[in-house]
């Protein structure tokens, strides 16, 4: 419920901005299905003009999804993420595989940052 001139405010990965989803990137197989399964931003926003709602304003957003590489290797190797169970188990494999890589050879202790959008209807 909102009050008079109340604004929506969805923060969200989007089907056509995925290249902020760091985890994508190792997993081909679940950027296909992100990229159809996952709204896109001109759609969301058509779906609420049908209730009157117009786009305010659209911002990408910083968000530390781990505290090192290899963090977030640990977070994305349980598989938890729904996309990634739709993918087949050999993609998921090279995936991690790929992630796990990359993680072995970072010296960086510099947090993961992924970039999610936000949405503001009006």
């Amino acid at each position: 419920m909102l009050r008079d001139n109340g604004r929506v405010l969805i923060r969200s990965g989007f089907g056509d901005r995925l290249e902020g989803v760091r985890w994508l990137r190792y997993f081909p197989a679940a950027q296909d299905i992100a990229a159809e399964r996952w709204p896109t931003i001109e759609a969301t926003a058509e779906v609420f003009a049908t209730a009157g709602f117009e786009v305010e304003a659209h911002h990408s957003i910083p968000e530390i999804m781990a505290p090192n590489l290899g963090a977030y290797y640990r977070r994305i190797a349980v598989r938890a993420n729904s996309t990634l169970t739709l993918i087949d188990d050999g993609d998921f494999e090279q995936g991690i595989e790929r992630l796990y890589q990359e993680a072995a050879a970072a010296s960086s202790t510099e947090p993961v940052v992924d970039r999610r959008d936000l949405l503001v209807l009006r």
